[in-house]
């Protein structure tokens, strides 16, 4: 089971190992086309190099860079991205950007195989 967690900013969350994140933002990346998503590609393939990059600065996540014409036109998909480890395993949460299409996100998760996803959203 996966969740979808909706947090107090209306920004979805999902949280995933290292080759399912990449596949899931390859995935989108086939469906729309923006700088974002390349960039948070690119942060998950170099994986050890962000993460130390990240703890060298303080900071728990990584600001994906995005271009102005995709943010004035809704078309940002990745707002921020944490990499963390979990034991051994290498994990990736994904903060997407709350104009998202929840479903369309849903379906790409349907089609990796996950069968149960699980949406709930974030209270005080």
């Amino acid at each position: 089971m996966l969740k979808i967690l909706i947090d107090l900013a209306k920004s979805p969350r999902i949280v995933l190992d290292k080759e399912e994140a990449l596949r899931l933002l390859t995935e989108y990346a086939v469906l729309k086309k923006s700088r974002d998503l390349e960039e948070a590609i690119r942060i998950v393939r170099n994986f050890t190099e962000y993460l130390s990059y990240s703890r060298r600065k303080f900071e728990e996540y990584i600001n994906v860079p995005k271009d102005p014409g995709d943010a004035l036109r809704g078309r940002v998909v990745v707002h921020r991205i944490r990499l963390f480890m979990d034991g051994a395993r290498e994990m990736v949460e994904i903060v997407f950007d709350r104009r998202i299409n929840i479903d369309e996100l849903v379906s790409i998760l349907k089609k990796m195989g996950f069968t149960e996803v699980t949406i709930e959203e974030q209270r005080i």
